[in-house]
């Protein structure tokens, strides 16, 4: 509800995390939000610079979540096996996630993968650790498809839009991102 999102926003506030913000609802994606940001001045400034967060957002792009104002993200999405075809949907996932819907960041389901052997058939974590407590860990492939991303683009960077034609599709499948520091001296393009 509106009412307990303001008074959230203002609990935040008077806390000292001016800086938070809310991403919401972290699920199914609820069109009420925009209309309340559209329509109730109190709930658009609580979730200024905040956004709509769904899960599997299977490439639905949803233009009315930007043009309210707000970010469009993943928060929760994966799914995927911890081979490398696993690994390979996950990039795919990432760099789509991003020219398809212009979401800003992508979530990972299950960092670590810590079920009992039988008790699941699969293991869609980047880190299996069935006894976390033995230190015992098996790092998976999807995780080195993350480290192409984050082990040159840092907190801050600039992801630069699919209109400009600095991000897209390219011509014979697959796609790339852009990204550029505060400074703009420099770049990295994923693909």
């Amino acid at each position: 509800p509106p009412a307990w999102i303001i008074e959230l926003r203002r609990s935040l506030d008077s806390a000292g995390f001016h800086n938070t913000r809310l991403i919401l609802p972290d699920g199914a994606y609820d069109e009420a939000i925009i209309k309340h940001v559209l329509s109730d001045r109190d709930f658009a400034r609580s979730m200024q610079d905040g956004g709509i967060g769904v899960h599997h957002p299977c490439y639905l792009p949803r233009h009315e979540v930007q043009a309210a104002g707000l970010k469009y993200w993943a928060s929760e999405d994966q799914g995927v096996r911890g081979d490398w075809d696993g690994a390979g949907c996950w990039g795919r996932t990432l760099n789509q996630n991003f020219v398809r819907m212009n979401m800003t960041s992508t979530i990972a389901r299950s960092l670590v993968w810590s079920v009992y052997d039988g008790v699941s058939d699969n293991s869609d974590g980047f880190i299996d650790a069935v006894e976390p407590w033995s230190g015992n860990y098996v790092v998976r492939s999807p995780i080195w498809i993350t480290a192409h991303t984050t082990q040159f683009v840092q907190v801050g960077w600039l992801i630069l839009d699919t209109l400009s034609g600095s991000s897209g599709y390219l011509r014979y499948g697959g796609s790339f991102v852009t990204f550029i520091p505060p400074e703009r001296d420099g770049r990295f393009v994923l693909v």
